[in-house]
């Protein structure tokens, strides 16, 4: 969006004196009161037809009896469920996606010694030099009911620090809760540079965590006694990993297959720092040693393909579709019996996913309590991964647990959040039926007190088609009223089920990644956040696609403005 338009628009604004809130409402009240609703305080603890009062950012009251406030807005419950806001314990919540431009060695870097940010040693970096407050995904993870994230950096073997950030606010420093409270650790090598192999990531961990060991004792002798002493000089690389080292600062060690979570746990035991694994798709083999340690375990949200009851529908669709063409193939043309090698192959990946699925049922029947890990899985695939593991065994108070109650303690943060309890920021959430009903839909989220209404659209049955429509890039016109027309580009990119998108602007280089776009048939909407002179201004797209071109509206500050915009198709994703 043009700068100038921005600034028309923020000056309209002013002369309104609205206090606009996140989501483009103008805030009438921080007082709410959700009545006759099935509160779930903590899972296994339901209070049927009760209310709870939110007042400054903190559950005021909650119960059968309660005094609502004069000045509330009030929510008839209407049966519906609360619960306290989801958590994830680990997850890139905030961090923009960016592809790696080279997965080759860079130029002139000497192979065996390369710079440390090269080789993805960074322990020093905070999330705070790469977050972005207005970032899509942050809205897309609060969507789903979620309210507060781990946040971790990305990167290699040593990417940074995680921070614990609320999903929700102006800016940077609203949304952070606490900093710097976790290193980010993972087995992931360096391109074709050393350390290049799990191995060589190996040893690079033992090395620094013995220099680091040295320099703070070093550091500490010669801060009581200098006389005599050399002047301690080490690398910040090396002084960042001292919290490490004092066991003050914990490793979320990303630990996906089973080796890798061997190989951080045998780590951890020799050297003797804090871990949290993290990002765990196999570890039910490793139950018992998980447990006879006291590591605490996230497990990976994200499912094998076709695991799940939706994926294997669609499977089972598709082969339908094709019955017909495989009828009229002759004898001679038709696929041989799969020999029992192939069977055994297929009945061992069936199994796989199986336990992959059970993963979280296996831990919860071992008494071994988890958090769930989001770097890697869509998160419009959320709820339907926690259903699939709720079917495959899970209970359900075991699954809200590791969405609240379980984060907030291997957080650290259960004092102020995971629950519904008097004094307890005002972080929850409320749908319109049980969570865990495959139709349920999620239609307020509280972030500190700060009331987000999500808009429920009901799916078309002809959206199954929709990626053939929509998906591509295309060149887009916004006819602003009094203003010259803005210009950008617009790219709908189709993903078996789910669709992201880039769109660019007319006065700004970057790219803004857009993690979750709705498609209902032929009509395409999502939003967004820019910014302009340190203000945040959410905008809204919705237009309706016909062959090679579109039409719709642009929306800007909740509706305040509204323009007209179209689109023609520059080039569909095969081209």
């Amino acid at each position: 969006m043009s700068k100038h338009l921005l600034l028309l628009l923020l000056l309209s604004l002013s002369a309104l004196d609205l206090s606009l809130g996140q989501s483009g409402v103008p805030d009438v009240t921080s007082t709410f009161a959700i009545t006759n609703a099935n509160i779930v305080v903590k899972p296994g603890l339901i209070i049927e037809g009760g209310t709870i009062v939110i007042k400054d950012g903190l559950i005021h009251e909650v119960g059968k009896s309660v005094n609502i406030p004069i000045d509330a807005e009030v929510i008839v419950g209407d049966s519906m469920f609360v619960y306290a806001g989801f958590i994830a314990a680990a997850s890139h919540a905030g961090i923009p996606t960016k592809e790696e431009k080279s997965k080759g060695r860079p130029e002139g870097v000497k192979v065996s010694d390369p710079p440390n940010d090269i080789a993805g040693i960074t322990p020093q970096m905070s999330i705070r030099e790469t977050m972005k407050y207005n970032d899509s995904s942050i809205t897309a993870f609060r969507k789903q009911g979620f309210t507060m994230a781990h946040t971790l950096p990305k990167g290699r073997m040593m990417a940074g620090r995680g921070s614990i950030i609320l999903l929700g606010g102006e800016n940077e420093d609203d949304m952070i809760l606490v900093e710097d409270m976790s290193l980010s650790g993972s087995l992931k090598s360096a391109p074709r540079i050393y350390p290049a192999t799990t191995i060589g990531v190996l040893a690079t961990w033992r090395q620094l965590y013995r220099q680091a060991t040295i320099a703070k004792d070093h550091e500490k002798k010669y801060n009581m006694a200098p006389i005599g002493m050399k002047r301690p000089s080490f690398s910040q690389e090396i002084k960042a990993l001292y919290p490490v080292v004092n066991k003050e600062l914990p490793v979320f060690f990303s630990s996906p297959k089973q080796m890798d979570l061997h190989r951080t746990m045998q780590l951890q035991k020799e050297l003797g720092f804090k871990m949290v694994a993290i990002d765990i798709e196999q570890g039910w083999r490793l139950i018992p040693r998980l447990k006879s340690n006291g590591t605490a375990a996230i497990l990976a949200m994200n499912l094998p393909k076709g695991a799940t009851k939706k994926d294997k529908k669609k499977k089972h669709d598709e082969k339908e579709e094709d019955k017909d063409a495989d009828e009229i193939k002759k004898p001679e043309e038709k696929k041989e019996e799969l020999s029992e090698e192939k069977k055994t192959l297929q009945k061992r990946i069936k199994s796989s996913q199986a336990d992959y699925v059970g993963q979280a049922a296996a831990f919860e029947k071992a008494s071994v309590p988890f958090g769930f890990s989001f770097t890697k899985v869509k998160i419009t695939d959320i709820k339907k991964n926690i259903l699939a593991m709720v079917e495959a065994g899970l209970s359900e108070d075991a699954a809200l647990a590791a969405l609240t109650t379980n984060p907030a303690k291997i957080l650290g943060i259960s004092a102020v959040t995971g629950t519904l309890e008097k004094g307890k920021m005002a972080n929850m959430i409320v749908s319109d039926t049980s969570y865990f009903k495959e139709k349920a839909n999620i239609k307020y989220v509280f972030v500190d007190g700060q009331k987000h209404e999500i808009e429920v659209k009901k799916k078309s049955k002809s959206s199954g088609n929709a990626a053939i429509e929509v998906a591509g890039t295309w060149n887009y016109v916004i006819d602003v009223p009094g203003d010259s027309p803005v210009e950008g580009t617009l790219k709908l990119i189709a993903s078996e089920d789910t669709y992201t998108a880039e769109i660019s602007m007319d006065s700004d280089s970057d790219i803004i990644e857009i993690s979750e776009v709705e498609v209902d048939g032929s009509n395409v909407s999502f939003s967004f956040n820019t910014d302009i002179d340190g203000q945040s201004m959410p905008v809204s797209m919705s237009i309706d696609v016909s062959d090679e071109e579109f039409e719709g509206t642009v929306s800007l500050a909740g509706g305040m403005m509204t323009a007209p915009v179209t689109g023609s198709k520059i080039s569909t994703p095969n081209e």
